[in-house]
Parts: C-alpha cells; structure tokens; sequence
C-alpha cells in the first residue's frame, strides 16, 4: 500500500465508518426513503400508466460505497461546528429537527447555558435536555427570543428552505436577538454549484452564492469575519467542475485533498460556511429585501429547470438542451425540478416533436406528461398523447392546484417505446394560470372566469409571473379588471406603527414601497413620471382610448365632479395631478380662470397646446401637489384620481387655508377611499399606504409610481383634524362617480 494510502486514506475510513455507525439511522433514514420512493415512482408508476410498459433505467449504486456523501458532509460540518466561536451561554438553532440536534451540537461544540431551538416543521421532543427551549415557530419569526438576548445563532442547512421573505426575517430577527458583538453562523449549499451539477433537494427554494451571503448579511448589520468551505466541487485554478459523488474518480484531485482545500475555497466549494459578527450598525431592511428580491428572481427560474434524464440521448439545438427517444427506450425522458411549490393554481408546458409523423403506432398512445407530488403513488395530473397528437412542434400545458405547501414537486414526459420524438429538457411553469377555452384548442381567454373572480398572491414573485404571462394575452380592457380583482396576501406588510400620522408610520410606508417597487428609495420629482406620446394625446385623451362604455363612464364622472365644485364663470380654480386635464378644460370654456399642475412635463405640454388652440385661460404648471402656494387665493381646489400620489398628503391638507379663499372648498374625485371591512379591505389592509390590489402592484414595480390607498376612517380624521369636514356621495351604477366635498368646519 502506497504512503498516500496508509496516511491520508485509511484514516478517513477508520474516522468516518464508526460515525457513520451511531449517525446513519438519523440522518441517512429520510433521504433514503426519499431517494427510494422516487425510483420506486419512476419504476412502477409507469408500467400501470396503460398495457404499454414502460421501463425506467436502472440506477444501481456500487455494493460496498467507500464513502458516503452525507455523511462526508454532515462531519465535514461537525469539524467546522468545533471550532465556532467560543464562550456562548445562550445558543439560538434556526431550525433543529429532534433531540439529536441538540445533542449533536454539544457533543461537537460543548455545553451552553441555554439552547433555544425555533423549529416549524418538526414536532416538539416528548423528551427534550433541560437546557433547551422549543419554540414552535418560523425563523422569520422569534417572537418568542427577547432583544439582544443571545450570544450565537446558528443557522445549518436553513437558508435554502426559506423562501425570500423568510430569508430576509431571518435576518432582520437575528440581528435583533443577538447581543451586540454576538455571532451568527450560518452554513448553506452554494449555488456556483448547485446549478452546474443539477442538484435538486425537493425541500429546496433557491440557493445562495457566497458573495451573495455576505452582502445580505452585510445590509442585515453583520460584519462577516470568516467564509470557509465544505468539499470542493470546481477547480479553482482550471473552474472545471469535479464530481459531486466522493467515490468518481478523478485524475487530477483526490478525495482528502477536496476535502482539505475546500477550506480556503468556499467559492468553488458545495457548501458554504459563513461567521459573521453583530454590528451597532443597524439593518438596512429596504435595501435587504431588495436585494433578496434581486437574488430569488434570478435564481428561481434556474432552479425550475434541474431536470433530470432518464432514457434517451440529450441533443442541442436552438440554445437548448433536447432528449431523443428512439423506439424500444421507455421509461421516463425528463423528471424534476424535484422542487417546493406553495399552495395556488399552475400550469405547466411541456414541448415536444416528431422528425416525421408516425404511421405505425396508429392511434396508440405513445407519451404521457404528469405532475408527481413527493411520495405519492399517482400523479395528481396527466394527460396522454397518442402518435398522431404529436407534431413538428407540440406543447402539452397541464394545469393544477396546490391547497398547501408542497414539497417534491416534479414534472414527468414519459416514453411508451412506440415512436421516435424528442422532448425539451425542462418544463415552463407559470403560477396562477389563466382559464383555458373548452376544449383547449386556442388557449388561454382572459375574459372567460377571470374577471370577477378575486385571487391572492402570496408573494411577489408570484404576482410577477402571473403579470408577465397576463400582459402577453388579450387587451388592456380585459387585464384591468383581472388585475384589479387581484391583490397581494402578505402579513408581514401589515406591521405599521399604530398611529398614522406619526413620522414612523411615513417610514413605514416607504418601506412598504421600496419592498413592492424593488426601489430603495422613493423621490416624487423622478419617480412620478409617465411615457406619453404628446401628439397622440392631444387628439385622444386617456378616456377615449377604449370603448364607449369607458368613455360614457368617464364623461358621467366628470359631470360629477363639476357639479360638485358648484362653480360659475369667473372664479379662481387650480386642479393638482391634471394629468390631460379634461376637466379643467371644461371649466376653462366655462369662463373660470384655471390653474392646472402636473409634475409629469408631458401632461404640461398638452395642457398649454390644448389651451393655445381654443385660448382658454388655463395657467399649466409644472410641479407637485405643494406649488402653488403663492399664486392663490383660490376659490376651489380639486384632485381628480390625483390625490392618492401625494405621499405627504398630510401637508397638502394642511396647506389649503392657505390657498383657498374663506369660502372656498375641496373637491376630490375618484380616490381609492376603502371602507375596513368592505370589499377593497384587502388591497388597502391598513389605516393608508401603498395599494396591495395588482393593478397598483402593477403601476408601482413597472414606473415606482406611489399609489396610496385610504381606509375611509382614516381620511375622514385627516380632513377634520385639519377643519375640513367630509362630505361624500358615490354612484352605486358607475364607480368612478364618487367624490368628497370638504368645508370649512365652522
């Protein structure tokens, strides 16, 4: 036996053969089961699919494995746990899966005052060491852990499950239980590697890459101190990738040296191993959810397309990768992503083709496309192709619903062996999928049992992708009442300070923006801008460009309004957000003295070209919802779907004595004024902030626009607080003929 042998490789053997001994029922127990119940669906499931068999390639593992890759890993990361920090009292485990944890964790260690465990998903010990508390609880979430009341939290293997929001309350909470210079650790797969491997965990959400980690941490307020590896997996001098399986050969790199070199390498290693160190430096929690934002949206639809191959011959073309499968191959073609999908409705597309057309296979059926849920046997959809339904370019879209949290979730094309075809390895899902005609034949319509119907969304991301497969569908007259019946289910945007006009609540507030716009700031001079075409809105304002029901609707809303105002010829009147201005040029013909303002120049152009063709006395000026101040007194102010702009709508309220006359009013037009409980609570779900409803998600994450909303108590104080009284008449046949008189109180 060689020195290398005797000194570097015995060793391991003899160290990792006993752990594997005392750890394997714990650990290796339920990714086997995993790993057992996937090849058992691949090889089972398809011979019942019809009396056409299929066959799925045997995986066989080598009978006396010299190292198993769990284990490598998993004590890989013990060394690593050794030689944490000393001197922690109280230890905080983001996620601990069972008593083993814990004693895992003090025997590598050592013994700590106090252990908290915040576990989700795994139930409570009977038996747990009188050193630990159980907190049943995401880590998103330490309700339950007091202020800076830890020494050290460690996160092994958690970052991975959260998902983006969860990733970010993680962060933010841990900051906020550590003691000022406490520690926070954290070890996670990395991405650089993950992807080029096409390693899928079916509890996964996306990974993280290392200089991904240290930025989030960065922006949550930590100083990261160390970044170190667990098993090289790329060359760090060549960049080639090395095999993820300990036991592959490899010329160039032997397994003590991955082992050892990984180490100074977290980069180009599986696993990535970060200590970083609590600063006075608070968290920048915009910034952070931006950023996280950033990283989801790059890296989810990477991970949607891990997929797998199991029969047939993987071919180029067109940018992407195909499988062919030749008569005789049976068994599955394409499996994966293998991935978690939260509760909602999908739909899936698989793309296929044929050469030629097959005349010897008939009418039988020669494919089949499905959705697989974890361990179960069948899958919840599928639908099977006969040889005459597959042609030169052919895409199958399975639609399904999800009531909770899935984990495991896979997409299948399975072969017969009939026919020769080829199948795109991946698959395209979109979540919350439109409603498909009867009968399929000419896909999606948007009208059919869409509009109307409410729908939530649990994150952004999902809203996105539902937007983006929205917008390439149908007309605007059809999305706008599908977008608005929609609206964003997110409880973490409902902790607002408790009194609203507070300059905490204004912060709040633009949190709240920046998380939905992925701005990190919001400045109404740049933000609050609109593309126009000048020309063409000139001859047909916003009003016109739709059908004659929207016209009618809006030329009865501005009647509305104008009667409102009461005004007669002669009279001082400035409108704020005039936009085209289309009423204020019917007051100018009336023989008012207008003065019309739009921050957005464009609007202003119109206005003043409007106003030189018919020379009305119409003042246009470009400004905010404050100019104006020096130009009055006026006898009326209004807002017509202006108002809910304004984020220091406080201080425009207030600044009314000031440009009104003693009997002059306001008038405001269509405002998104929502009763609590009425049916819009959801879109504004507290006293005033940005709109959760999609058609403002929409405006906010395309332009940054502000768009407010106004619970109806909380306007009626801010006018009365102000000695503005609330006067309110709304149309129960036209929703845009609502309006708000307010006075001076007396």
């Amino acid at each position: 036996m060689s020195y290398f042998r005797r000194v570097f490789v015995r060793p391991l053997v003899a160290l990792f053969r006993p752990l594997a001994a005392r750890c394997r029922s714990y650990l290796l127990a339920p990714v086997n089961i995993r790993l057992d119940t996937l090849e058992a669906l691949l090889r089972e499931t398809a011979p019942r699919l019809s009396e056409n068999t299929v066959a799925v390639p045997s995986q066989d593992a080598p009978s006396v494995p010299q190292f198993d890759i769990n284990l490598l890993l998993h004590h890989s990361r013990s060394a690593f746990l050794r030689t944490m920090p000393a001197g922690a009292n109280v230890l905080c485990s983001a996620g601990c899966s069972g008593n083993w944890y814990f004693e895992w964790v003090e025997r590598c260690y050592g013994p700590v005052s106090q252990h908290i465990g915040l576990e989700y998903y795994t139930p409570k010990p009977d038996q747990l060491p009188p050193n630990v508390t159980w907190i049943a609880n995401t880590v998103s979430n330490m309700a339950g852990v007091g202020d800076q009341s830890c020494d050290m939290v460690f996160s092994g293997q958690n970052l991975e499950h959260l998902w983006p929001e969860e990733v970010v309350g993680f962060l933010l909470e841990s900051w906020r239980i550590l003691r000022d210079q406490g520690h926070l650790i954290v070890d996670s797969p990395n991405r650089e590697l993950t992807a080029p491997l096409n390693w899928s965990h079916p509890e996964h959400t996306v990974e993280i890459t290392v200089p991904e980690a240290v930025k989030l941490f960065s922006l949550a307020g930590f100083d990261v101190e160390q970044t170190r590896g667990i098993w090289l997996c790329r060359d760090p001098r060549t960049l080639r990738i090395l095999p993820f399986g300990p036991n592959a050969t490899d010329d160039e790199w032997s397994l003590p040296e991955r082992l050892i070199t990984a180490d100074a390498e977290p980069e180009n290693s599986f696993i990535w191993w970060i200590e970083a160190r609590r600063s006075s430096r608070p968290p920048d929690a915009v910034a952070l959810r931006t950023e996280m934002s950033r990283i989801f949206a790059t890296a989810w639809p990477e991970r949607l397309q891990r997929f797998l191959v199991g029969c047939g011959t993987i071919e180029h073309s067109a940018g992407a990768e195909w499988v062919r499968c030749a008569p005789g191959q049976s068994g599955a073609v394409i499996y994966g992503p293998y991935c978690p999908l939260p509760a909602g409705r999908y739909s899936v597309t698989f793309d296929l083709a044929v050469d030629e057309p097959s005349s010897s296979a008939g009418d039988a059926v020669v494919a089949r496309c499905d959705v697989m849920i974890g361990a179960k046997a069948e899958p919840i959809v599928y639908r099977d192709l006969r040889a005459n339904e597959i042609k030169s370019s052919t895409q199958v879209t399975l639609e399904f619903e999800l009531a909770q949290l899935e984990f495991g979730v896979q997409f299948r094309c399975l072969s017969f062996g009939n026919i020769e075809f080829v199948c795109r390895r991946g698959a395209a899902l979109v979540e919350d999928p439109l409603v498909s005609d009867e009968g399929g034949g000419t896909g999606p319509n948007i009208a059919q049992g869409l509009s109307g119907q409410q729908r939530e969304f649990n994150s952004l991301e999902e809203f996105d992708a539902f937007a983006a497969d929205l917008n390439s569908r149908g007309d605007e007259t059809e999305r706008i009442p599908i977008l608005s019946n929609s609206y964003l289910v997110d409880r973490t945007l409902l902790d607002m300070p408790s009194d609203p006009f507070s300059p905490e609540y204004l912060r709040a507030v633009l949190n709240v923006h920046a998380r939905i716009s992925g701005r990190p700031s919001y400045d109404s001079r740049t933000m609050e801008h609109t593309p126009l075409d000048v020309s063409a809105a000139i001859v047909r304002p916003a009003a016109y460009q739709n059908d004659g029901e929207w016209l009618g609707s809006y030329l009865e809303s501005y009647g509305n309004l104008i009667r409102r105002l009461e005004v007669k010829p002669g009279m001082r009147v400035i409108e704020y957000g005039c936009g085209d201005a289309e009423i204020s040029l019917h007051l100018a013909r009336l023989g008012c003295s207008v003065t019309a303002i739009d921050i957005e120049p464009s609007y202003i152009d119109i206005v003043k070209e409007k106003a030189a063709r018919f020379r009305l006395p119409i003042s246009a000026i470009c400004g905010d919802f404050m100019t104006g101040g020096d130009l009055g007194p006026f006898d009326r102010v209004f807002f017509y779907q202006a108002f809910h702009h304004s984020l220091e709508h406080q201080l425009v309220i207030e600044n009314m004595h000031r440009i009104l006359k003693p009997d002059g009013f306001i008038v405001f037009g269509p405002e998104p004024i929502v009763e609590p409980d009425g049916p819009w609570k959801h879109a504004v779900p507290y006293p005033w902030g940005p709109r959760l409803d999609g058609l403002s998600l929409r405006a906010m994450r395309t332009h940054g626009w502000m768009e407010l909303g106004f619970q109806e108590p909380y306007f009626k104080k801010l006018l009365e607080r102000n000695g503005w009284s609330y006067e309110k008449f709304h149309s129960t046949t036209n929703g845009l003929i609502f309006s708000i008189t307010s006075k001076r109180l007396s």
